[in-house]
């Protein structure tokens, strides 16, 4: 984790601005070999996957589901889950 002390500079903070890559070097220096590993493997991730869309994402778009309903059932209305699944019986025996 980084500590407020080297983070703060980075921010612009302090009396000086020490630059990303300068604080992650100053806190590598003193972390121990397990979060090292660590952080090795989320560099690499962080370096392999998808860079993400800039921009707000179109929104998703569902399925008519109650399209999909008319298809199979037409406009018979079935009042609870039981009679659906006893009726799609009836069309195997």
């Amino acid at each position: 984790m980084l500590n407020r002390i080297a983070f703060a500079p980075v921010l612009g903070y302090g009396a000086f601005v020490m630059s990303t890559l300068e604080a992650l070097k100053a806190e590598i220096e003193t972390a121990p070999e397990p979060l090292l590993r660590q952080a090795y493997d989320f560099v690499v991730f962080l370096k392999t996957r998808e860079p993400a869309p800039h921009g707000p994402s179109a929104p998703k778009r569902w399925p008519d589901f109650a399209a999909r309903r008319r298809e199979i059932f037409g406009d018979a209305v079935q009042p609870d889950s039981q009679s659906v699944l006893d009726h799609l019986r009836e069309d195997r025996f």
